[in-house]
């Protein structure tokens, strides 16, 4: 392989490892960690990294399965790769799987145990769960919120209710983006026999559905914050709330009259990226 397509080998890789989200991975892990369970800076960083790694291990080999899908829904991913560049893709997917494991290693059983868990969610989700309908999306709400429950399992520490009921809302959220995704890849997923609910009831049903668990995730964020400050009255916190609903409630509410306007999507995908980015302050309930 000359050098241009080594250079065009890593830049897929970067790419498709999605490593432009490393930051918000780490900011989310290290404030959990770092500032809600006291946990020192270098364990924080570290189980970050972890995460990192898993996190690329996932998208990779996602979109090495993804491959016949992107293709037709034109993702411009791994579908226009040569053979070469998507062995070298897997190399660096095993890698990543490896270096999760090793960072892992820090943390004894439960650290190497929490990181080999989830690269199996990962690998079951990209295998076999996505021709099975609503347990894909359950599976992958589950692991895109690692970085606000994993570090408790792993530092074994306690959790309070609101803190919980902040676990939840990242839950309702992102199975609402998974719900949305899904029905702006309907093309893609059809062709492929994938059970989604675009493809097994209509494109339309899936966008209601994808917004009414936004609405019901910021919902529930308003409800537990208000408990919240019934006890102790914190103005940062309301401040936050209002915050996540004023960038995730409109743009939610607007996908579902038309996927095909790409604005509302990219509207919706970069708005829900920000507010996802509060959950950890909220998760601090400051």
């Amino acid at each position: 392989m000359n050098m241009h397509h080594t250079f065009k080998a890593a830049f897929l890789i970067f790419r498709c490892a999605r490593i432009i989200l490393w930051p918000a991975i780490i900011l989310n892990t290290g404030i959990v960690s770092l500032f809600g369970l006291g946990v020192s800076c270098a364990n924080s960083i570290l189980l970050a990294l972890s995460l990192c790694c898993v996190s690329a291990y996932g998208f990779l080999i996602n979109d090495y399965h993804d491959i016949p899908v992107d293709r037709i829904n034109k993702a411009n991913r791994l579908e226009n790769a040569n053979e070469g560049e998507v062995r070298l893709v897997l190399l660096a997917a095993f890698f990543f799987l490896g270096m999760s494991l090793i960072l892992g290693l820090a943390f004894g059983w439960r650290g190497i145990g929490s990181s080999g868990l989830i690269d199996l969610g990962l690998a079951v989700y990209t295998f076999y769960g996505r021709k099975k309908l609503l347990f894909s999306t359950i599976l992958c709400s589950i692991l895109s919120s690692t970085p606000l429950w994993i570090p408790m399992l792993v530092f074994d520490s306690h959790v309070t209710l609101f803190q919980l009921g902040v676990i939840l809302v990242a839950f309702l959220i992102l199975m609402g983006r998974e719900t949305i995704f899904d029905a702006a890849d309907i093309d893609g997923d059809f062709s492929c026999e994938r059970r989604t609910f675009a493809t097994v009831y209509s494109q339309q049903l899936a966008l209601s559905v994808g917004s009414v668990l936004n609405v019901a995730g910021v919902v529930v964020l308003l409800c537990i914050a208000s408990l919240h400050q019934l006890e102790s009255f914190k103005p940062a916190t309301t401040v936050v709330a209002f915050l996540f609903t004023w960038l995730l409630l409109l743009p939610a509410l607007r996908i579902k009259s038309d996927v095909n306007l790409s604005k509302r999507l990219g509207k919706y995908t970069q708005q829900s990226r920000f507010a996802m980015l509060l959950f950890p302050v909220l998760w601090l309930g400051i």
